[in-house]
């Protein structure tokens, strides 16, 4: 029932078409995107140094787009503003002397966390100093955009509570992605004796997790049992597309995620640092997966550990759950029957914009 406008920087790293976009999705919103170029570059990471602000959100700072959202205030009052992402937040103080609406800040993750993971992860002393460096001011830019909202959807309660610690006291709702839970093409299938992970592989963390299953999970399976692991997900760095390993297959992008998930077997989140909410974590137990992961990997979903999940934390840890659940399938779709049963309670998508729209509905009262 609500009418939706998307103003959507077209970034030089995640370009797509209007047309790519599915039907279903762009029925339900008038798009607008401006095409930007903001890839990072060894010139211009260096010459930051020279200015305070943060590298990582400057260059989301763009002439284009910001002329863009005035024209879109000019035309439309709008009752509501979500800005998708700490990178769409640095608009803020353009935006808000021009409209009576209120903004929310749609918050992925607590950025500058995931900074300071990669910095303590990063094994280069130079590259660990300007990590640091860009961590710190990522860090008070992030709480000073963060301030300026007239709310915060939080994707997990994790975040939730560290807002409220960081000192952020403006209103807070626990706003998880949602998925369309009983569309026939969503009903789960029986596993398949596989391995396999999934996700943008541009992301420092799934790297690092991928790199950490690679070296030191998956040598420990394959001694025992002659299986595929597979990697799949978008933006493939080269070291990992080259890869030649015994028992491990690239798969890279893939058309259709939920199919992926689906038709294949076990699914393993190793992930180490990271902040927020894994996305196809929840698209997983959405899809009645059996899931083994760390403890990073599930942080701020509500799920029990070895009844919705299998938690797995060490090398060891995971070589025996994987060879115990690809050796019993039928308990591995037990897993996920009780993972879409948690799924169909939180991640439910009527429930979520139901409490959406109450929320921005008391913030308007208050």
């Amino acid at each position: 029932g609500h009418t939706v406008t998307a103003a959507v920087m077209n970034t030089s790293k995640h370009r797509v078409n209007l047309s790519d976009i599915p039907e279903t999705v762009k029925n339900l919103a008038t798009w607008h995107l401006i095409n930007i170029q903001n890839h990072i570059t060894p010139l211009g990471a260096l010459g930051n140094l020279f200015r305070r602000d943060s590298y990582i959100l400057s260059r989301f700072k763009q002439p284009l787009f910001e002329d863009l959202l005035k024209q879109l205030l000019q035309k439309t009052e709008f009752d509501l503003i979500i800005f998708e992402s700490l990178q769409s937040a640095v608009y803020i103080n353009k935006i808000k002397p021009l409209t009576k609406a209120k903004c929310l800040l749609r918050s992925h993750n607590i950025e500058h966390h995931i900074w300071q993971e990669q910095e303590k992860l990063e094994p280069n002393f130079l590259k660990r100093w300007y990590l640091r460096v860009q961590t710190k001011r990522l860090k008070k830019e992030e709480l000073k955009l963060t301030q300026q909202m007239d709310g915060i959807l939080a994707i997990s309660k994790a975040d939730a509570e560290s807002y409220k610690s960081l000192g952020i006291h403006i209103p807070i709702l626990y706003y998880p992605v949602g998925f369309e839970l009983m569309m026939p093409s969503n009903i789960p299938k029986p596993h398949t004796a596989k391995v396999f992970h999934l996700g943008s592989m541009d992301w420092m963390p799934n790297q690092v997790a991928v790199t950490f299953f690679l070296d030191e999970v998956w040598p420990l399976v394959v001694r025992e049992r002659n299986l595929i692991f597979e990697v799949a997900g978008r933006n493939m760095p080269a070291h990992f597309s080259n890869l030649k390993q015994e028992g491990v297959s690239i798969k890279g992008e893939v058309e259709d995620a939920a199919q992926y998930i689906q038709e294949n077997g076990i699914m393993v989140i190793s992930l180490k640092s990271g902040s927020g909410m894994r996305v196809k974590v929840m698209e997983g137990m959405a899809l009645g997966k059996c899931i083994i992961s760390t403890s990073k990997g599930m942080e701020g979903i509500a799920a029990v550990p070895n009844k919705h999940f299998i938690l797995a934390n060490t090398p060891t840890e995971f070589k025996d759950a994987i060879l115990h659940f690809t050796e019993n399938l039928k308990e591995a779709d037990n897993i996920g029957l009780e993972a879409r049963k948690f799924a169909t309670e939180e991640f439910n998508n009527k429930n979520i914009v139901a409490n959406l729209t109450n929320f921005v509905a008391q913030l308007n009262k208050d």
